[in-house]
């Protein structure tokens, strides 16, 4: 629903992919009223190993998130997982995108899910190419930073200390 209504300027030169859709029929209608011929929607991808694959080829990935006290103690999986594939996101402004999204670097940050300052980020993106190339080499970077094997260490010391 954060998103619902949003239309990037540039809409045309752009595909709108929708994974993770339980009810494909009703989703349809919902997001079609808005965007039109380039949306496909997809279901949910299942095993975490099909993930790769059904995000292969994203430029941009969004993370949208409503303000509530359980959305605050969510992880910033869905960050990680896009940067790991290069792919810088534009999310929330909430703690689990707060803890590990460096806005400017790996992706941005939208404060109060305002819907201009998600158009400014998206159609920014979009239009950028630079911009997108160099926040999809610094997404790889941050991705890597929580790779497992880097922060191994630190949960062994934690629950082992």
């Amino acid at each position: 629903r954060i998103l619902d209504g949003m239309v990037p300027d540039n809409k045309d030169k752009c595909k709108f992919l929708l994974i993770g859709v339980d009810d494909l029929v009703i989703n349809e209608k919902l997001f079609r009223n808005n965007i039109d011929k380039n949306l496909e929607l997809r279901p949910p991808y299942g095993d975490v190993a099909n993930l790769p694959e059904a995000i292969k080829g994203i430029d941009i990935g969004l993370c949208p998130l409503e303000f509530n006290q359980f959305n605050e103690g969510k992880s910033e999986l869905k960050a990680i997982e896009f940067n790991a594939m290069g792919i810088p996101v534009i999310a929330t402004d909430i703690a689990p995108y707060r803890r590990y999204i460096v806005h400017g670097e790996n992706g941005f940050l939208v404060k109060n899910n305002k819907t201009k300052l998600w158009l400014r980020c998206i159609n920014s993106l979009i239009e950028d190419k630079e911009l997108r190339e160099r926040m999809s080499l610094e997404a790889k970077k941050h991705a890597l930073e929580r790779d497992i094997h880097t922060t191994i260490k630190k949960w062994i010391d934690v629950y082992f200390a």
